[in-house]
């Protein structure tokens, strides 16, 4: 397994276990964890999509 396709997996894995998370703030009423989970699931995803850009860029397989 290549380090981009495992670097890629783990944030998948990541993004996963913050919407598990969300869910679960949710449905027990803790409306900070929730914005706190939230705001972390949307950086994460915008991690993503700029290191699979940058990975292209350099050309990393």
């Amino acid at each position: 397994m290549s380090l981009k396709v495992f670097h890629i997996v783990f944030i998948i894995a990541s993004l996963a276990l913050i919407v598990f998370t969300l869910i679960w703030a949710l449905q027990n009423r803790s409306y900070g964890l929730a914005v706190v989970a939230f705001a972390a699931g949307g950086l994460l995803f915008v991690y993503q999509r700029k290191f699979r850009e940058k990975a292209r860029r350099i050309g990393l397989k």
